[in-house]
């Protein structure tokens, strides 16, 4: 038997009369639906699709319908309409809280984030009654495309600009000089992929979150050349941060220059005398919450994947797991992350100070 061309698919995920009729004949001689839809070059699913739930008789017109003039004036009127009400923002300042600090967070989001929110707009402010697959179309038809939000901090008042004079002052520092230092809490959380494959009429695996998980904390330090991992007693203070994370590696810091981020264990004054007296440059006003411009964040995430395939269950085991994954990441790899940081700022400039993507 010859193989048939290709037959299109209409909005509804019906095929043609003759690839209907095909598929009709291919499933009583026996043949599976992978087959039939291999030889109609279809998705399977299509193909259970009519043959279980389209009977022939609500099978529409191959044949769509011919728009007149006033129609195209009407769909491009719409689509104007529906385009800047897709791109019209809301811009939210905190209210109230006691020490003020609520006041200056700033939250910028698009007012109709979704197709079911602009339907609604639509409906309730210019009278037009569409479906939400309209919608999709129309959007798409717009060059418009629909990206996962990335998550970042909260943003203040202010945190942008302080972002933007940040990365103007420091995109033509020499990243060979540079060292990358944070702190972060290791768990024995499921940190794993938040996609699993599964056979068929299976679910996936859930992700276990306990709340009094066990936790270890750790710092970290990255630079070219340089990888350096200590773990934590318990939460850090000024004393902790100096004496842990500064005294006992003070051979890195040697013509280097230390990023810390704004934490109170970082910028009290009697730290930033002791990193005077040991004679440790320290990058000067690193914007906060700001983890997107911090390579070692990268670096964090892979440890958590590689921490989650060895299966810690006590904080013993988790210490071992956390020790191996950070001896597992390469120099090589770190390297490269560090010698993004110039990129990043060049990034967050085109932005105006905005987070990276």
């Amino acid at each position: 038997m010859t193989k048939p061309k290709f037959y299109r698919i209409n909005s509804r995920g019906r095929v043609t009369d003759q690839a209907y009729a095909l598929m009709m004949t291919w499933s009583r001689e026996g043949v599976s639906l992978q087959e039939i839809a291999r030889r109609l070059r279809v998705a399977w699913s299509t193909v259970q699709y009519n043959l279980v739930r389209a009977a022939p008789s609500e099978r529409p017109s191959r044949i769509p319908p011919q728009l007149t003039s006033a129609h195209r004036r009407a769909i491009e009127k719409r689509r104007v309409i529906l385009f800047q009400a897709a791109t019209k923002q809301k811009r939210v300042i905190g209210k109230g809280g006691k020490t003020g600090r609520a006041l200056k967070r700033k939250r910028v989001t698009r007012a109709y984030p979704s197709c079911a929110a602009l339907q609604k707009c639509l409906a309730a402010e210019h009278g037009i009654e569409i479906s939400t697959n309209t919608i999709r179309r129309d959007l798409h038809a717009l060059g418009m495309t629909a990206r996962r939000r990335p998550k970042g901090p909260v943003r203040f008042l202010g945190d942008e600009q302080k972002r933007l004079e940040f990365a103007r002052a420091h995109k033509d520092d020499d990243v060979n000089t540079l060292l990358f230092s944070d702190e972060h809490y290791a768990t024995c959380n499921d940190c794993g992929h938040g996609w699993q494959w599964v056979e068929a009429g299976k679910h996936p695996d859930h992700r276990c979150e306990d709340r009094f998980t066990p936790k270890i904390h750790v710092w970290g330090v990255i630079g070219v050349g340089v990888k350096r991992l200590v773990i934590l007693p318990g939460n850090v203070n000024q004393e902790v941060y100096v004496e842990y994370c500064i005294k006992r590696n003070v051979d890195l810091f040697g013509g280097k220059v230390l990023m810390q981020d704004g934490a109170s264990s970082h910028t009290a004054q009697w730290t930033l005398d002791e990193l005077a007296r040991l004679k440790v440059s320290v990058m000067p006003r690193w914007p906060p919450r700001s983890p997107d411009l911090n390579p070692i964040e990268q670096v964090w995430s892979v440890l958590n994947q590689v921490v989650n395939d060895m299966c810690p269950t006590d904080a013993q085991e988790l210490e071992a797991a956390v020790v191996a994954a950070w001896n597992s990441i390469s120099q090589e790899y770190i390297d490269k992350l560090v010698k993004t940081f110039t990129s990043k700022l060049t990034k967050c400039i085109a932005l105006r100070g905005r987070t990276l993507p």
